[in-house]
């Protein structure tokens, strides 16, 4: 049998290849075929959510150092930890004080017991978690309260409830936000020093 190949063009010059592009380009490049209000309300949601992503990300770099520190704020104390110590065996010749071999174990040759998780911890874990639903039930209460009673003024009422309700938040958040300073000395007395 007979094979059919197909005979090979001549390859595009750089000069054909850009005019190429050019009318790709031109005629609407990935988006050809779609409208004009579509691809320009595309481009307002891509802004949009870049906007967005910039705006969280420097809400990020600014806040969360403050309640939580940098990262890496305690490089000193990480030579402390147990896990990352390395065992060394030393072999003695008794009487003599001389060192016959040094054999260095590393962390995978010996096994680390883990140690208990102090009830510290725990609750510390479980402080993100219930806050948010303390300041949520508190907000509501508070607004509740101050929309079930009797003021006859409209304007003042709903001025009361948002006042109340924010108020309540706000004493919530005080305390959750001492309460994690004072878990956290907690937290901080227990890592060996």
């Amino acid at each position: 049998m007979r094979k059919v190949t197909p005979k090979a063009g001549p390859a595009p010059s750089a000069g054909q290849t850009r005019k190429q592009r050019e009318r790709f380009v031109q005629a609407g490049g990935m988006l050809q075929g779609y409208s004009p209000d579509f691809v320009v309300r595309l481009g307002y949601i891509g802004i949009g959510i870049a906007v967005a992503c910039v705006l969280i990300i420097a809400a990020i770099l600014i806040f969360v150092p403050r309640f939580y520190g940098l990262v890496d704020a305690p490089p000193a104390r990480l030579k402390q930890v147990p896990g990352n110590q390395v065992n060394v065996v030393l072999t003695v010749t008794p009487n003599l004080r001389h060192v016959r071999s040094v054999g260095v174990m590393g962390q995978r040759m010996v096994g680390r017991v883990e140690p208990p998780v102090p009830p510290v911890m725990k609750r510390l874990q479980q402080l993100p978690v219930i806050t948010p639903i303390a300041l949520a039930i508190a907000a509501i209460l508070g607004d509740d309260a101050v929309a079930l009673s009797p003021i006859p003024n409209s304007t003042l009422h709903a001025t009361l409830a948002i006042v109340a309700g924010t108020a309540l938040a706000a004493a919530v958040y005080g305390v959750s936000y001492l309460l994690q300073r004072r878990m956290m000395k907690e937290v901080q007395a227990l890592v060996p020093k």
